[in-house]
């Protein structure tokens, strides 16, 4: 059970970094081929901007996710270490269901917006707006994932950290 549960973790780590790195490089060539259309052939792709949009959208959800992963989010760890450690405990397990909290709200309304999307169309390649909307909750949906892996680990390092420093 826990090679399948590894190899699943496994893939979903293959697929946010994936996905970023697809991203990001299909932006750039985008981007260069636009000003490039813009400003030497005075002509430009007017569905660019759109592509471009959907896929910043869809680099920054799986990033935000593949940085849980990697524990590169910001830490308040001079604030936390400064208090007593019953008062640590306390505030780190508010922390981080508040955290857990807003990344479900942040799924749900996610999903919501996309679901009352409707028949909408993008303006230019006239996509289904629902189609471009989707990254935000799947995203988020890898965010969770990757919170509620690390929330164990969150909880103990803060705690040991005293015994470290």
């Amino acid at each position: 059970m826990k090679k399948v549960a590894r190899i699943i973790d496994q893939a979903v780590g293959y697929a946010e970094s994936g996905v970023c790195l697809a991203t990001l490089s299909v932006i750039i060539v985008l981007a260069v081929v636009q000003i490039v259309m813009r400003y030497v052939l005075s002509a430009s792709l007017p569905w660019a901007e759109e592509i471009i949009n959907t896929l910043m959208v869809m680099m920054v959800m799986f990033g935000a996710a593949r940085a849980t992963r990697k524990g590169r989010h910001t830490e308040m760890d001079g604030f936390t270490l400064a208090m007593p450690k019953p008062l640590r405990i306390v505030f780190l397990t508010f922390n981080t269901l508040l955290t857990l909290a807003f990344l479900v709200i942040i799924v749900v309304s996610s999903a919501e917006y996309t679901l009352n999307a409707g028949n909408q169309k993008s303006f230019m390649l006239r996509i289904p707006m629902p189609y471009m909307y989707m990254w935000m909750p799947v995203g988020g949906l890898f965010m969770v994932y990757e919170f509620i892996k690390t929330i164990k680990s969150r909880l103990m390092k803060t705690q040991n950290k005293e015994e470290t420093a």
